[in-house]
């Protein structure tokens, strides 16, 4: 490919002495992923500003390490970039970086399930900007490495002289002038539009997840559930709750142990007897988590009894139920009589 507009040999205005372009890039990450994570900014400014650095970043930064070097005027290789050879110019580049970055994220994604971390809001952020930086670092010493004269630099001094040109030109009518102007809003829109769907969670994506564990040695684990208690030792389990809400929540979790009958299809459950265990309250940001240490003394003796946790967001009400609540966790254990 030749360079329809990448970085001229020498040129005054060009960014070549110093890679300004890409430790840009890996500044702009590292602040939209410090104020993705404290969340101090939300909703359509978040998307705005998330854009760039999800569609656009990662694969600048890639190709920037991929391929440092520019191309002279004729379009003939100046340097030899890892590509079969072949320069990037600015027009191609930007396209590039655009598909790049739509692919990676996926992948990103992919890797972090493999390395066994949940892909939430957090570690993919983190990620991300971990790949934007390490490839932008890469990338500037790739183009530092190479003589001034063949590294790529943003032709910014033949930008702003087209521009001038295009600007005052008699024969650019008021028509070029204005279907310009279109064309770089609707850019922008379609732009922005992108930027709302990859970087804001769609509704349906919102939840909170929960999850009752016994402890362990190496931590909360979902095994190991006991089938017996006795009435005087306390039963420890786990509750951990994750708020995916996409805004900060507060959760009432009740625990109770019930006598239950089925009905002959063990469709129906009719609580016979209650016992009232333990009752928490916990406020959580959006994509935190948090993990109560349930130490629960029964007093009511039986067999299959059931052991619920009933998790609202908001107050729970004097006498929880399935029916009500949001999450409803639950086990089955026999309770004996110590003495």
């Amino acid at each position: 490919m030749s360079d329809s507009g990448g970085g001229r040999r020498g040129g005054k205005g060009d960014l070549n002495r110093t890679p300004v372009d890409v430790v840009l890039s890996a500044i702009y990450a590292v602040l939209v992923g410090a104020v993705a994570l404290t969340g101090s900014i939300r909703g359509p400014a978040m998307v705005v500003l998330a854009g760039p650095l999800v569609l656009f970043l990662p694969g600048y930064a890639l190709l920037s390490a991929l391929a440092p070097g520019s191309a002279n005027s004729a379009g003939d290789a100046v340097s030899a970039p890892p590509i079969g050879g072949v320069t990037i110019g600015w027009f191609e580049r930007a396209s590039l970086s655009v598909g790049i970055s739509v692919a990676v994220l996926p992948l990103l994604v992919v890797l972090l399930a493999a390395l066994g971390y949940q892909p939430t809001r957090t570690t993919v952020s983190v990620t991300l900007v971990g790949f934007v930086v390490l490839a932008s670092a890469l990338g500037a010493a790739r183009r530092l490495a190479l003589p001034e004269e063949n590294r790529y630099g943003l032709p910014v001094d033949r930008w702003l002289r087209e521009f001038r040109t295009f600007a005052g030109s008699r024969r650019a009518t008021r028509v070029d002038k204005t279907g310009a102007v279109v064309l770089g809003v609707l850019v922008v829109l379609a732009l922005a539009g992108m930027s709302v769907g990859l970087a804001a969670p769609p509704d349906g994506e919102s939840y909170t997840e929960v999850a009752l564990l016994t402890p362990s040695e190496d931590g909360p684990v979902a095994a190991g559930y006991p089938d017996a208690v006795a009435n005087d030792e306390p039963l420890e389990l786990v509750l951990s709750i994750e708020n995916d809400l996409g805004r900060t929540t507060a959760y009432e979790y009740v625990v109770v142990l019930d006598r239950v009958s089925l009905s002959a299809d063990s469709t129906e459950v009719t609580v016979l007897e209650r016992d009232a265990l333990e009752r928490g309250n916990v406020s959580l940001a959006d994509d935190e988590t948090a993990t109560r240490t349930l130490s629960l003394v029964p007093s009511m003796l039986g067999s299959d009894l059931r052991l619920s946790v009933f998790v609202y967001e908001g107050a729970a009400p004097e006498f929880p139920s399935r029916t009500t609540a949001d999450k409803h966790l639950y086990i089955w254990v026999d309770v004996e009589d110590s003495g």
